[in-house]
């Protein structure tokens, strides 16, 4: 894997692949202990995944499909899907600020990492990659301990700043097409 791909690439496979033990049991669609969806092909992950998410849409009435175009996407309980949060944040790590993860269960809090303006500052990619693997981990262990209502996060900020005046350059790498790059 080259050095620069983007850290939210990264972010997502250690969400996939990581997981956490925990004895609650994550909102999965298509639990395989639930007889009533084994008979779904968009269950079955031998299938292309055109192939299932096609079988899914063609299952779902327009008014389910309109509910899935929103931040907080409604459960289908006569299909198994399970409800699904796309907002939540982890630009420094798994945060409070957004809807899908709950810090009122037995996790607590989340390891806190500088503003990614800092850590491109170093130049140091293998750090860049250490830190993904622990927000996805510690976003993997919320989802699994039932405190997490999607796996999906904002983070992190990619864009190359180029006009100081904008609020949020603190959220991107800097100015240096090199430095954002290497992300």
């Amino acid at each position: 894997m080259r050095a620069h791909n983007l850290p939210l690439f990264i972010i997502s496979i250690f969400l996939y692949t990581n997981s956490a033990q925990s004895d609650a049991t994550p909102p999965y669609s298509c639990d395989p202990s639930n007889p009533s969806t084994n008979s779904l092909l968009f269950c079955d992950a031998t299938l292309s995944v055109a192939a299932r998410a096609g079988d899914l849409v063609s299952r779902l009435a327009l008014d389910e499909k309109v509910g899935q175009l929103a931040n907080s996407a409604p459960s289908i309980p006569r299909l198994g899907v399970s409800a699904y949060e796309w907002w939540s944040e982890a630009l420094h790590g798994v945060s409070r600020h957004g809807r899908g993860i709950s810090f009122g269960g037995p996790i607590k809090s989340a390891t806190m990492f500088p503003q990614i303006i800092l850590s491109a500052a170093s130049f140091d990619s293998r750090l860049w990659y250490r830190i993904a693997q622990a927000i996805g981990k510690e976003g993997r262990a919320f989802f699994n301990g039932g405190q997490g209502k999607g796996m999906t996060f904002w983070a992190p900020n990619i864009n190359i700043l180029r006009d100081p005046r904008w609020g949020r350059g603190q959220e991107t790498a800097g100015e240096a097409p090199l430095v954002a790059g290497m992300l």
